[in-house]
């Protein structure tokens, strides 16, 4: 249900976050336990917020492996074991806040994003009345004060307790303007954001989602 370019974020810091209820009975572990990185505040519970920043100092690929253990410990604390047995949860608008997608060498000259075209923020709106899930990804046109989206439609159908089947159901790129300059790599956008194939969600809570789809690709979104 859910793609990005790029595999930090550019909409700021490099931060996964989640709210989970605390069992009485089964406290959280020790801070000395817990990956690098992952604090865990003290105060009132539930629920309990936790944060975690790899380092900005980091190497691309260590900041990246430091990312992926951090959304594993977030993974570790899921307390929803069957997300798609009630998927209004997931219902409404998210915000992509990190993914691991990467548009990489003659892909981003093709499509001028080592240019002039930037891209913006992303987000997905799920509506499980007709169980769809829309991703609209946003771009600026440095020089020419333009902006505009992309925007996938997709349908999705349950196949087991964390997992959806996702199709690819149509697109569309927004203003014209737009249109022009990516007319002749359309073909090459949409396979980059394309969501066809399945999609495990991972962590689910009020405010956060983490998902892993069958490319090998995860996903953290937060409630928009």
């Amino acid at each position: 249900m859910a793609g990005r370019s790029g595999y930090h974020s550019a909409l700021g810091s490099a931060c996964v976050a989640g709210t989970v209820g605390i069992n009485p009975q089964h406290p959280p572990r020790s801070p000395h336990s817990r990956p690098h990185g992952v604090k865990v505040p003290r105060g009132p519970s539930p629920p309990l917020r936790v944060l975690a920043c790899p380092p900005l100092n980091l190497p691309k690929a260590a900041k990246k492996a430091a990312m992926l253990q951090l959304v594993a410990a977030l993974e570790a604390m899921n307390e929803v074991a069957e997300p798609t047995a009630d998927l209004t949860k997931v219902e409404g608008r998210w915000r992509v806040v990190y993914s691991t997608v990467q548009i990489m060498g003659s892909k981003r000259t093709k499509l001028g994003l080592r240019e002039f075209v930037k891209l913006g923020e992303m987000y997905q709106v799920i509506d499980t009345s007709n169980a769809e899930a829309n991703n609209e990804v946003n771009f600026g046109v440095a020089g020419f004060g333009l902006d505009g989206a992309l925007t996938i439609r997709a349908g999705y159908a349950v196949q087991g307790p964390r997992r959806v089947a996702v199709q690819f159901q149509g697109s569309t790129l927004r203003p014209e303007a737009l249109q022009a300059i990516f007319e002749a790599n359309y073909d090459l956008l949409l396979g980059i954001f394309n969501p066809d194939g399945w999609l495990d969600i991972t962590f689910l809570d009020d405010d956060f989602r983490v998902g892993r789809d069958d490319k090998g690709h995860v996903f953290v979104l937060q409630r928009a």
